[in-house]
């Protein structure tokens, strides 16, 4: 039961992200894209969304099959040969009503078919790639939940937000409901809190208060995931768990900032191939879905490093005399 709870939570996710991705390249990058020689700052916010969308898709796979090594390599280069596809469809210039329907029919029949295969495949629980898996959600929910635009008033952009944070952190807490067992409605609390920390993220934004509570989105789905890591329960592993948590996002934030303009080149051969305008010199063509990888990647490898450390120290403490 639990095993066909999981795939069918997670499949919920992936459909809703792949339809989503159609629309946002067929007919909310269609009115992006800029008439001018060059785009300004966060002008293409589309191509975040579109990607971000593929990366929640491959990262609920990664729940789906519960971080089996080689089916979340597959997924992750599902997701690679996805972006090739997403990149050329673009170039190409794909828009409109009825291609919106036909690819997001192609996407869904792909994840339909992904999950199938999957379900037929034996598993084997990795609990280091789930980590890491929800983390990347974590962040991703965190950083894109307050993307912005040129002019932050497109509706496409307030649900764009929405879905990312909604739809990763769903993925980074079923990713926790396989590391340990717990309570349910502990984690039907913090699904609930999550949800009104995004809708609160897109009423703030673009004011700096949204990048605050972004982080505390990213915290509260990264407390979960080492709370039931480390395997224990009570008020001081939650108390413990997000104390640690949050020098962890903090660190992880900094990287992203970091990151994300050192990895603008990226974003620089992403434009150049979609044969779209660059970005004005006076701004940078961040691709942050890139950067919330890198920063999901080092939050979820500094967990697993202070999970496993923990862990060690209470293996090794003497048992109490009574």
């Amino acid at each position: 039961m639990a095993t066909r709870l999981r795939r069918l939570f997670s499949l919920a996710v992936a459909l809703v992200a792949a339809v989503w991705w159609g629309v946002c390249l067929t007919v909310v990058t269609p009115g992006t894209i800029a008439d001018q020689e060059w785009a300004g700052n966060n002008g293409y916010w589309a191509r975040d969304v579109r990607l971000t969308m593929i990366l929640l898709v491959a990262s609920a796979f990664v729940w789906a099959v519960a971080g089996d090594e080689f089916l979340s390599a597959m997924g992750a280069l599902g997701a690679l040969v996805w972006t090739a596809a997403d990149i050329l469809l673009t170039r190409v210039g794909v828009d409109g009503p009825v291609a919106a329907v036909a690819v997001s029919a192609v996407a869904v029949a792909c994840v339909l078919a992904a999950w199938w295969a999957a379900a037929r495949r034996t598993v084997r629980a990795r609990r280091g790639v789930l980590l890491v898996a929800g983390s990347i959600a974590a962040i991703t929910a965190g950083l894109i939940g307050g993307l912005q635009s040129p002019t932050d008033v497109e509706a496409a952009l307030r649900v764009s937000g929405l879905l990312a944070g909604v739809l990763g952190s769903a993925v980074a807490l079923g990713c926790s409901t396989l590391l340990a067992s717990g309570s349910r409605s502990t984690l039907i609390a913090v699904g609930a809190a999550a949800l009104a920390l995004t809708v609160l993220i897109r009423i703030a934004s673009p004011d700096r208060s949204a990048l605050g509570l972004g982080m505390l989105l990213a915290a509260l789905s990264l407390t979960v995931l080492t709370v039931r890591a480390s395997e224990r329960s009570g008020p001081q592993a939650w108390i413990a768990s997000a104390l640690a948590c949050f020098p962890v996002v903090f660190c992880a934030g900094m990287f992203v900032i970091a990151a994300g303009f050192g990895l603008a080149p990226i974003g620089v051969l992403l434009t150049r191939l979609e044969g779209h305008p660059p970005v004005n010199t006076a701004d940078t063509d961040v691709l942050y879905t890139s950067a919330a990888i890198v920063g999901g990647v080092l939050a979820g490898s500094l967990l697993r490093w202070g999970v496993s450390a923990l862990t060690s120290a209470s293996a090794l403490r003497p048992p109490r005399r009574d």
